[in-house]
């Protein structure tokens, strides 16, 4: 299941998208980049029960080109800068547990 909110503040336009599932809720933030017509995405994973929230891994994925990974810290927060508009999957993966976020478009 997911849910989207928007806010806007100082003239920014933020995007809030929540996935939940049964292993962990993921809360992602899109951001418009005005001066050069990207994205930046941040997020935050909040495990299930007694899971490790800096023990995931984040890779983003464009079809089945990698766009680039990262892993969470110890908040579980995770963020790519400067994403190209377009249409991605995220793969969320922990010790026990790997979560896809099925195809997401990202748009300014």
């Amino acid at each position: 299941a997911f849910g989207v909110r928007s806010a806007a503040a100082s003239g920014e336009v933020q995007r809030q998208l929540i996935f939940t599932t049964d292993a962990a809720e993921i809360a992602l933030n899109v951001r418009p980049r005005p001066r050069d017509g990207s994205l930046d995405l941040d997020g935050q994973v909040f495990p299930a029960e007694d899971g490790d929230p800096a023990s995931f891994s984040v890779q983003l994925l464009n079809g089945t080109d990698e766009i680039g990974m990262t892993g969470t810290d110890e908040l579980g927060e995770f963020g790519f800068e400067t994403v190209p508009p377009g249409t991605y999957q995220i793969l969320v993966g922990g010790e026990r547990v790997e979560i896809l976020i099925s195809p997401i478009e990202l748009r300014v």
